[in-house]
């Protein structure tokens, strides 16, 4: 329990600073690349210790969660390498010669198989779409027509049903804001990416101001930490209790550091217009 507690406050939310960054036009700054670098490698690692953690709570020994492991990490490496660049390929070449619905279907398949291939290999279902969409990025996102009609599958259906069967997990009571682990946990959550982006980006940015809107930045918990907490409720890594309190800090973090991030920026250009 311990250790995914641990997981979940390490993960980013990369759609929540990414569009908190296009709102302040910092989207390309030094500022919004250490943010999403970051964050990318905040979530893969995050993954990758949650598929094996779940390994062990589904009760392999030491060799099967090893071994797990190790092919988790070679198909990870494998799809931001040599999977990158040959299904980029294929799936320009059916772009190319093909219709929308090809394509649109081509990217689809694509995701399934990378699913079924981590579920093969002992990882969760979404950890290799996860990596589908890490593999194709750079090909579908400059593709508006492909990537709306994607975004309006997720957003208009899929999204909808996983945040719908989130409420049907949840169990909010008024004990749930009693907890005593939730307000540890919401200020733990704040300070510990605060304090961590700060330290780490300090000597690469020009100002104190500008390391702590990268702290900032990284607080946000969305929509991976309520997959990563989905997943563990249902390995039986946590309760049901639990994972209601973990769901609350998500939306404490969603809530409050774009707030903050605005402040953040705002306090940026005075210093910059004082100049």
């Amino acid at each position: 329990t311990s250790v995914f507690l641990g997981i979940a406050l390490a993960i980013t939310s990369i759609g929540i600073s990414v569009r908190a960054l296009v709102d302040e036009h910092a989207l390309s700054s030094p500022i919004g690349s250490i943010i999403i670098t970051s964050a990318v490698i905040d979530d893969l690692i995050g993954i990758l210790l949650l598929a094996t953690l779940s390994a062990f709570a589904l009760g392999g020994g030491f060799a099967s969660v090893a071994g797990t492991a190790i092919l988790g990490l070679i198909f990870l490496t494998f799809m931001v390498t040599g999977g990158r660049r040959i299904l980029g390929r294929l799936y320009a070449k059916v772009r190319r010669h093909a219709s929308h619905e090809t394509a649109y279907s081509a990217s689809l398949i694509i995701a399934f198989s990378s699913a079924a291939v981590s579920h093969i290999i002992g990882l969760h279902l979404a950890i290799g779409a996860f990596f589908a969409g890490l593999a194709l990025s750079d090909r579908i996102r400059p593709d508006r027509t492909i990537e709306g009609s994607l975004s309006d599958l997720g957003l208009g259906f899929l999204i909808t049903i996983f945040f719908a069967s989130i409420g049907l997990s949840l169990t909010l009571s008024a004990e749930t804001f009693l907890d005593p682990l939730l307000l540890p946990l919401v200020l733990v959550a704040f300070s510990g990416k605060i304090i961590g982006g700060y330290i780490g980006s300090r000597p690469f940015l020009p100002d104190s101001v500008s390391a702590l809107i990268v702290g900032i930045g990284l607080c946000p918990r969305g929509e991976v930490a309520l997959v990563v907490a989905t997943i563990a409720l249902s390995a039986g890594i946590i309760t049901a209790a639990l994972y209601t309190t973990v769901t609350v800090m998500v939306i404490a973090t969603v809530l409050i550091a774009p707030f903050f991030f605005r402040i953040g920026f705002k306090a940026l250009r005075r210093s910059e217009d004082a100049v």
